[in-house]
């Protein structure tokens, strides 16, 4: 036995040192001499199972556990390479046995838990996972996993204090740090998710992914400049990370250097030519520094490319070029947010011009407001299942018609208003507008769906310098729970009217009342705009495509101003500029 413990000694000095070859050549030596030796066939099997070969692990662990059947060890093994080849079934009952011999068997309780939530069994998977906790309550490693699989179920604040409690345990849990950082940054709290990546990376520095995503936080935060460095340093470790110069080049258009994330895009195109989000970033930005022609050109190809990740079915039907319809029937589709179609709707008494019949589909929040409205011969409504009711000729998306008609800075649709409010709800307000003096409109938030609400919104109290200017009584035409909020804050000295808004064209009726209406970046800002109506727009620092940038007016809109963040996240200041701009106004009014 001498012999076989110092060819043992050898055999897993060479596994640790990994010289798998001697090592396997010794435990087949050892196995000579005492064939059912435990830890020769369980080492081999560990081996086979490191090297993938799945057939050659599991004959070793199936000859380790008739030889040794109560080896709790052996089990848990066996399981984990079952687990590996795709038998779960099979790996469960393996991982049970390994309890029922070691009842306080933490590693086998976080298998079996793994191999619930690869079944989609996550509450089951959680079970297991309190059970191991029960009998080690300092394990990192099942806090861990505890918080991968609250992640499965939704459960986010939970899943975050579990995952803070496994690096309490373990500060060097790398993909703890990681994984909790990404899900900070999913509820939008970037600074600390900022703080985890840096964590991460000082166990793990110089790690491209890492550093990535941690530039994108810090891009969350506006700080352009850190995230720039951060993600070029991701770049200088892998060049070709397509995913990083995609993102480096977002970091550049929100900072305004729309050249610099134009070369961006470009060299993630060159990586990967079929990367959507690259395109429609490059798209986007095109845009936005004012190259209407080329970024019109482009827009629709690579919106229809991401929405290719949807369930939206394909539309044989021609897409229109542009061509005299010469009495058949055309369908524009409804595209994206309200505001979108608020603002490119104009577009659709020229198609009418060319001689068809044009079919327009839109949300219900918009078909009041559209009764009647001149470029538009049948409205439909969109429905869940994208059915269309009514028989056409030819097909196009409302925003693919700039494109054909070649839209540019000097040839836009400019003229307002091509929406009007129904007589009839404009009368039916006017007991509410009975104050005197300047009657403002005020928005201050968008949908809280919005992927970018975060950064368009700015928050009630921002509100209060408003209260400064003297002869304006203030109306609150917020709708959802950031109206609802108003209603707690009096001391704003406006009186929210949003929530008896049904729809959009009781919004268009009570501006009707209105001197000015002062929105951020929402519907009702293209509503006032399209109305005709003074409206003042309050605009982040990193703005949407629409609005260009350095400019303070609009070529879609010529009643609408513009106010800009001087820096991220700087809503003092532009409040400061409106209430000194609305004070000038009230005394010209």
């Amino acid at each position: 036995m001498s012999d076989i413990a110092q060819i043992m000694t050898a055999a897993a000095k060479h596994h640790k040192d990994g010289d798998l070859d001697q090592a396997t050549t010794l435990y087949k030596q050892v196995l000579e001499l005492c064939p059912d030796h435990p830890d020769a066939l369980h080492n081999l099997g560990l081996m086979a199972y490191e090297a993938r070969a799945w057939d050659t692990a599991l004959a070793y662990l199936k000859r380790a556990i008739i030889a040794h059947p109560r080896i709790p060890e052996f089990y848990n093994t066996y399981g984990v390479i079952l687990a590996a080849a795709g038998h779960l079934d099979q790996a469960l009952l393996a991982y049970a046995q390994a309890t029922t011999l070691h009842p306080t068997y933490t590693e086998a309780y976080n298998n079996m838990a793994l191999a619930f939530s690869l079944q989609g069994h996550h509450i089951k998977a959680v079970e297991h996972l309190k059970l191991a906790l029960k009998h080690s309550p300092d394990s990192a490693v099942t806090y861990y996993n505890l918080a991968n699989t609250l992640c499965h179920l939704a459960s986010d604040n939970e899943a975050i204090d579990h995952f803070q409690h496994a690096l309490r345990l373990n500060p060097n849990l790398v993909q703890a740090h990681i994984n909790l950082a990404n899900l900070l940054q999913q509820k939008s709290r970037h600074a600390e998710a900022i703080a985890c990546y840096k964590q991460a990376l000082r166990v793990l520095p110089d790690q491209p992914r890492i550093l990535h995503d941690m530039g994108n936080a810090l891009k969350a935060c506006g700080d352009y400049s850190e995230a720039i460095a951060a993600i070029r340093q991701a770049l200088s470790l892998n060049g070709q990370y397509a995913q990083a110069w995609n993102s480096l080049g977002v970091a550049y258009k929100e900072s305004g250097q729309c050249d610099e994330a134009i070369a961006c895009y470009d060299k993630a195109i060159a990586i990967e030519p079929d990367y959507p989000d690259a395109h429609w970033n490059r798209t986007l930005t095109l845009l936005l520094k004012g190259d209407l022609a080329e970024g019109w050109s482009r827009y629709q190809v690579h919106y229809e490319a991401l929405k290719t990740r949807t369930s939206q079915p394909k539309d044989d039907h021609p897409l229109w070029q542009g061509d005299a319809l010469k009495g058949r029937r055309i369908l524009v589709r409804f595209e994206q947010g309200l505001g979108d179609n608020l603002q490119f709707i104009r577009y659709l008494p020229l198609v009418r011009q060319l001689g068809g019949t044009v079919i327009y589909q839109a949300k219900p929040a918009l078909l009041p407001l559209l009764e009647g409205f001149q470029g538009i011969d049948e409205l439909i409504e969109a429905r869940p299942d994208h059915q269309i009711p009514v028989p056409y000729n030819f097909q196009i998306s409302l925003m693919d018609l700039p494109r054909v008609f070649k839209t540019t800075l000097t040839n836009l649709p400019d003229t307002v208003p091509y929406l009007t409010a129904d007589p009839i709800k404009v009368a039916a307000w006017q007991d509410t507008f009975i104050h005197s003096g300047m009657k403002v409109g005020l928005v201050w938030a968008g949908s809280p769906f919005h992927r970018n609400d975060g950064n368009r919104s700015c928050p009630l109290k921002a509100l209060a310098p408003l209260a400064q200017a003297q002869g304006v009584h203030f109306y609150g035409l917020q709708t959802g729970s950031a109206g609802q909020e108003s209603q707690t804050h009096l001391s704003h000295h406006f009186h929210n009217i949003g929530h008896r808004f049904r729809d959009l064209s009781d919004t268009a009726a009570a501006i009707a009342h209105l001197d000015l209406v002062i929105s951020v970046d929402t519907a009702v800002l293209h509503l006032a705009g399209a109305l005709g109506k003074s409206v003042w727009g309050l605009l982040p620092y990193a703005p949407d495509w629409r609005w260009m940038l350095h400019r303070h007016d609009s070529p879609w809109y010529p009643t609408l101003r513009l106010f800009r963040q001087p820096r991220p996240g700087d809503w003092t200041t532009v409040f400061d500029q409106v209430t000194h701009a609305l004070q000038t106004y009230v005394r010209m009014f």
